[in-house]
């Protein structure tokens, strides 16, 4: 008996320490810089001194804030979708139960995510989200 105790506390600890699965890297604070499209071709930027970060968490939960006053919410998920930017499958985003926190009458865009957006350009520093639709808009952030 006394020798099992140890081995199942060694067991109990090497369990615990397990390496959880890693995080993607979308994961974190992304700052928006410009949006681009629709119909009009509008470049849309923030307003002088406006910040607007896209948050993506780790537990599947994206955060849209501007001047750090949360906007929207809601969950994501990762996936692949038809893109019709290259006719072929490309990482896309997910989005459910969005929330609206505030209205937003002073910004006009700071709605980055729809179902479906394609995650067309992506590094450690920079992100760009397209909505997969014609005369739609392409989003730009950078790592906060």
């Amino acid at each position: 008996m006394k020798k099992i105790i140890p081995l199942l506390a060694l067991f109990l600890i090497n369990w615990g320490c397990q390496p959880t699965e890693p995080q993607h890297p979308i994961v974190g604070d992304w700052r928006w810089i410009s949006s681009t499209g629709g119909i009009a071709g509008l470049h849309l930027k923030p307003k002088n001194g406006d910040v607007h970060i896209l948050r993506f968490t780790a537990a599947g939960v994206f955060e849209v804030y501007i001047n750090n006053l949360l906007f929207y919410s809601g969950n994501y998920r990762l996936t692949g979708a038809e893109s019709i930017y290259s006719n072929s499958k490309e990482p896309s985003l997910v989005v459910d139960h969005f929330i609206r926190h505030k209205k937003d009458t002073i910004n006009y865009y700071s709605s980055f995510l729809m179902n479906g957006t394609i995650i067309r350009r992506f590094s450690n520093k920079e992100l760009e989200l397209a909505d997969n639709c014609n005369d739609c808009f392409r989003h730009s952030f950078l790592r906060n």
